[in-house]
């Protein structure tokens, strides 16, 4: 037990890596279509290439998707109404107007006997012609209406029916031809005051019949019998032909077998396995630290598998749409957190995978691999919002302009369907602002830190800087100097600037619990450490290390910047308070203990990156050139070369991958940059 304990320990990272790529193998397993595909590939609106394509068996003509659709919408635009006659509030109506009758005062219901007969009388044509209220549906003349009579359903003139605001003058007309003027009021309120409409709109019926005849609409429109051509060679693919191939594959898709299915899915294994060892393969070689680092491997397979996720669920709706996916993201995304060749290389493995499904393969992969592409130049370094936004812009130029290349070269630019392509596509690129809150989204989860965050945390004005330009100017300009410095030797050795001048900024925010402990803040000419033993200078000394890191914690600044509060010195030593506690003791080197010396080193670590690395060169060389006085080009060079040759001996840079030739190159670099700052220039022999 103890043994399978150490072994995960030792292997841990491998393991979890591992288990990630077995997760995204599966996921994105689950989502690939079980059937296979027809293996001849064709356009529409160009020719068939291949023989004749005979159908090996009979299947029907299936209507696309637009026809179903356009066949649905006519029907609920159209749709029959049902109604029912209330027979029992017609009663009921009719005896409410005799029962007022008989409430009248006794000298009138003497005078006219005869008028509760009448009122009844009006009452039975009123309900004979039918009240009926519009459903809100639509209007009635659009619509076929359904009346049940005695059980059985009739087809009616919507116009027949009276609506409750025509009866009153319906009433009117009848009281002429019945009654005297001067009876017509009494009988005319007991009508209004008793009628009720009669002719009710059955909601729930109308709505079952329409669902029955949805359902019951046939999917189908002709049949294609064994051996008939389904398309001939040479033919031109156009709609019609294009259904019928469609057709053929959807039937054939069907009449897969057990075996067919697991031999497809063996092939979507292989190929998804190949795509992702691939991704292996290109990190191992290339960005060997992201293997390392569990975060970043996540980051971007959760971005892999919830593209090829989101372009599947796209497809299942209407695969029409999938020009609608923003595919672009996932490189704006990466680029953000990585450099362009990773995120260029993730977006083509990405639109690889979803080109086993999607439509028109060729054309789906080369409109996406140029807006990938295009995204990644255009999107570089998105350090403003507005940039993000005209990116876009311009990608959806890049798709319009892609997709119209295809349609001249099919022929059929003028056809009306392409609109509503470009209409995607436009929205495609609005869609890509999205990237700008997903790359906030995965810095939250996943610890990373964009060129946006970064660009943030760079502003001097950012209330922490701004407390370092006051409590420490002296460190200030020193961080200043050094970002400038280790930004210009990553901008030609390659890395990230952006990262190493930020860190460099932070580096040395520990300072400002006690700047007056350190040289480049002492302006009086009095210095804090003559009254302290070196022993407790070098505590102090060191202590900014441990001091910025629990500061920049406290300001909740991402890890990537703190590493390099705890890189910048390694593991060296105090040198100067070193020698002067040896000479205080009046012994030799070789009598200091471990532990004794210990107490002028700095806790680490060493630097375990390009940048953290350089950051180190840049800020040993630009503290110990302030101390040169009158300094000349050989003062300045020879300092460089003996303080790096020091960090090199001592293994500083062992843990960080970064060359000897770069290393070389960023000594050249420095030298060239701090003799500018010193206003010097190489002295040539006359």
């Amino acid at each position: 037990m103890k043994n399978i304990t150490l072994f995960l320990q030792k292997h841990s990272q491998i393991i979890y890596n591992i288990f990630l790529f077995v997760i995204a193998t599966v996921a994105i397993l689950y989502v690939l279509p079980e059937h296979g595909r027809l293996k001849y590939d064709h356009e529409t609106g160009q020719s068939w290439l291949h023989n004749d394509l005979e159908a090996p068996f009979s299947f029907p003509i299936y209507k696309s998707r637009d026809e179903l659709a356009a066949e649905k919408s006519r029907w609920e635009s159209s749709y029959p109404l049902y109604f029912r006659r209330d027979q029992a509030e017609e009663q009921k109506s009719i005896s409410e107007a005799i029962e007022e009758f008989q409430r009248l005062p006794q000298e009138v219901a003497t005078k006219f006997t005869s008028d509760s007969l009448a009122a009844a009388e009006i009452l039975q044509l009123i309900y004979k012609r039918g009240v009926a209220i519009n459903p809100t549906v639509t209007s009635p003349e659009t619509r076929i209406w359904y009346v049940a009579n005695n059980g059985v359903f009739e087809v009616v003139d919507p116009d027949e029916f009276l609506s409750p605001d025509e009866v009153p003058s319906w009433v009117d007309e009848q009281l002429e031809s019945i009654v005297s003027s001067d009876r017509r009021n009494i009988i005319r309120n007991l009508v209004l005051q008793s009628f009720i409409p009669n002719i009710r709109f059955n909601n729930d019926l109308t709505q079952r019949r329409k669902e029955q005849h949805l359902a019951n609409i046939s999917p189908t429109v002709g049949m294609i019998s064994q051996g008939e051509v389904i398309v001939h060679n040479g033919q031109i693919v156009d709609e019609q032909v294009e259904k019928r191939i469609l057709s053929y594959k959807r039937s054939l898709e069907g009449t897969e077998d057990e075996t067919a299915i697991w031999q497809v899915r063996l092939g979507h294994f292989l190929l998804i396995v190949l795509v992702l060892l691939m991704v292996y393969l290109f990190l191992q070689q290339f960005r060997s630290s992201i293997l390392q680092n569990s975060n970043s491997l996540t980051l971007i397979l959760v971005n892999m598998v919830g593209m090829v996720l989101l372009a599947d669920f796209i497809l299942r709706i209407n695969p029409s749409l999938i020009y609608l996916t923003p595919f672009p993201i996932v490189p704006i995304i990466l680029r953000s957190f990585y450099d362009t060749r990773l995120a260029l290389f993730v977006h083509i493995m990405v639109i690889v995978l979803v080109g086993l499904v999607a439509p028109n393969s060729f054309e789906f992969i080369f409109l996406q691999l140029m807006a990938g592409i295009f995204s990644i130049v255009t999107a570089t370094g998105l350090y403003r919002r507005a940039q993000l936004v005209t990116a876009s812009a311009k990608v959806t130029g890049v798709y319009i302009v892609s997709y119209f290349a295809f349609t001249l070269i099919r022929g059929d630019v003028t056809d009306a369907e392409h609109l509503t392509q470009y209409g995607y596509f436009t929205l495609n690129g609005l869609l890509s602002v999205v990237a700008y809150p997903l790359i906030l989204l995965f810095e939250k989860l996943f610890g990373q830190v964009s060129d946006v965050t970064l660009l943030e945390l760079g502003d001097t004005n950012s209330p922490l800087l701004r407390q370092l330009r006051d409590l420490a100017p002296g460190t200030f300009q020193h961080s200043l100097q050094v970002g400038n410095l280790a930004e210009s030797v990553i901008a030609e050795i390659g890395g990230n600037t952006l990262l190493v001048r930020t860190g460099a900024l932070y580096h040395d925010i520990g300072k400002m619990k006690s700047p007056l402990y350190f040289v480049e803040n002492q302006t009086t000419g009095i210095n804090a450490h003559d009254d302290l033993d070196p022993i407790d200078s070098a505590k102090i000394i060191v202590g900014h290390v441990q001091e910025g890191i629990v500061l920049a914690k406290s300001k909740r600044i991402p890890d990537a910047i703190i590493d390099f509060i705890r890189t910048h010195h390694g593991t060296s030593r105090v040198e100067y308070f070193y020698r002067s506690h040896i000479r205080e003791l009046q012994e030799n080197e070789e009598e200091i203990t471990k532990e004794q010396e210990k107490a002028f080193r700095y806790p680490g670590p060493k630097p375990f990156s390009k940048e953290t690395a350089v950051m180190m060169m840049a800020d040993t060389v630009e503290a110990a050139t302030r101390s040169l006085n009158r300094p000349t080009a050989d003062d300045i060079s020879n300092m460089v070369d003996r303080l790096i040759d020091n960090q090199q001996s001592e293994g500083q840079f062992d843990n960080a991958d970064i060359t000897l030739g770069e290393i070389s190159r960023a000594r050249h670099i420095l030298k060239k940059k701090l003799m500018s700052i010193h206003h010097l220039r190489v002295e040539y022999p006359e």
